[in-house]
């Protein structure tokens, strides 16, 4: 354990993809009771935070419950370590404990336990509020993580969901102004909402508003970027997809998180509570029907985004998951407008990362 713990911190800041060893490999159970008996070290503390939390969102990424509980277990050691380390620090306290509690929140709800996050959320919120004041963007954050939290709770928590992600945006817009990356974000969760219910045009526009922000921000070749082109581009599909059948059948597709572990992450599921909306409502409106508009609008978010994560500094994989979803959206773009040809390549592509990530299709 302590060896592949200094691989850790030795590789943390230059290769994130690490074997890790045997952490991977222990019972969690002998993990807590490892990290347990290890002696405190100031000085090593502050580095071993840093790497238990990084190894806990590693492990997550291997959607299994052991992991999961793995995780869990090294982000709250990594709460413990954090905790003695400002213990002598009074005016810290708090902000400290609050962090503490949203972290943990973080990582349980990642892993499904979606009561016991919102619990800690809503603790976080008031120790934050006792700390620093009502409008921080530390509060922001919990009521983000709330809304992602209501989002994972299903199709009937949406609405309070989007209010929890408006809250965040209106504290953020107060705090920063409306010019900064963290407002953008909280635009992004607002989307990724409106879209999951079905309302395309306000995920299109909120899109936009977040693609101008950070073009305002960052680069034109910043990954982040890339990140808001990807999810553009996804709702455009969607709307291609409402409208290539009468009664929408593919327009409500979307990615299912996980719910208590009963479904495995990846799957998809129909949702036709979202047709009756959008049929009734009129949702898609008929000046978004330039399909051939909307797909070139589309296929040219995807290649640009391809090509930031293509030749960015920061990617040393040469797949990468957000190249390999970006890759996924492009081949389902070109099936839908009937160019199958030009799809085959990004098949082989996307296979090869499915490969390479050890996913199971």
């Amino acid at each position: 354990f302590t060896e592949a713990l200094e691989d850790l911190q030795t590789c943390l800041f230059s290769n994130p993809d690490i074997d890790t060893g045997k952490i991977m490999e222990i019972e969690p159970s002998q993990l807590e009771l490892k990290l347990t008996m290890r002696t405190f070290d100031e000085i090593n503390a502050c580095y071993e935070v840093k790497a238990f939390e990084t190894l806990a969102k590693v492990l997550m990424k291997e959607y299994s419950d052991t992991a999961a509980e793995r995780a869990i277990i090294l982000t709250a050691h990594a709460c413990y370590l954090r905790s003695r380390l400002f213990s002598h620090k009074e005016e810290l306290v708090w902000v400290v404990d609050g962090w503490n509690n949203f972290e943990l929140a973080n990582m349980l709800r990642r892993a499904g336990e979606l009561d016991r996050a919102s619990s800690l959320y809503n603790r976080s919120l008031n120790l934050f509020y006792d700390a620093l004041g009502i409008l921080h963007p530390l509060r922001a954050s919990c009521f983000e993580g709330l809304g992602k939290v209501a989002v994972l709770r299903g199709y009937n928590y949406l609405d309070e969901a989007k209010e929890l992600f408006r809250e965040a945006h209106s504290m953020r817009v107060k705090y920063y102004g409306e010019l900064h990356v963290c407002v953008a974000k909280s635009l992004e969760c607002q989307a990724s909402v409106s879209s999951q219910q079905g309302d395309f045009d306000e995920a299109r526009s909120l899109l936009e508003e977040s693609m101008e922000l950070k073009r305002a921000v960052y680069n034109s070749e910043h990954l982040s970027i890339a990140k808001t082109l990807r999810l553009l581009a996804a709702v455009l599909i969607k709307i291609i997809e409402a409208h290539s059948t009468s009664k929408f059948e593919n327009a409500k597709v979307f990615h299912r998180p996980p719910s208590h572990n009963k479904y495995p992450r990846g799957s998809f599921s129909i949702n036709y509570r979202i047709i009756d909306r959008m049929q009734s409502n009129n949702m898609i409106t008929s000046s978004m029907f330039d399909i051939d508009q909307i797909a070139s609008k589309a296929e040219d978010c995807l290649r640009r985004a391809m090509t930031i994560l293509d030749t960015s500094s920061k990617i040393e994989a040469p797949m990468n998951q957000a190249l390999g979803e970006t890759v996924q959206l492009l081949y389902r773009l070109l099936m839908q407008t009937d160019r199958i040809e030009e799809a085959k390549p990004l098949a082989e592509k996307w296979v090869e990362w499915l490969e390479k990530t050890k996913k199971i299709h």
